[in-house]
């Protein structure tokens, strides 16, 4: 197809069904932007509601110092302690 019955078979549209047609767009469009605000808001607003709600509880740190008598003069002073972890240190009697 040449450019010439391109041109001749194009059809044209109404101006008044064009009109409408962004006229319905524009409604859309409006609506969208508003629900775009509300999410953002709802946003906002979730994320406050969860720092309040974490900064109602207070947060509290403990340390425990653990001493290990050997029996052994030689080697580490290893303890694996009732959490699972070992802690690692060197037997008090070998210092020089």
């Amino acid at each position: 197809m040449d450019c010439k019955t391109c041109k001749e078979t194009r059809a044209t549209v109404p101006y008044i069904v064009h009109e409408a047609a962004e006229a319905r767009h524009e409604r859309t469009v409006k609506r969208l932007l508003v629900l775009i605000a509300l999410l953002v808001l709802l946003l906002v607003g979730s994320n406050v509601a969860w720092l309040v709600y974490e900064s109602q509880f207070e947060q509290v740190v403990e340390s425990e110092s653990y001493s290990v008598d050997m029996d052994t003069d030689d080697g580490n002073a290893n303890y694996i302690g009732g959490d699972g972890e070992i802690y690692n240190g060197e037997n008090p009697s070998n210092e020089d």
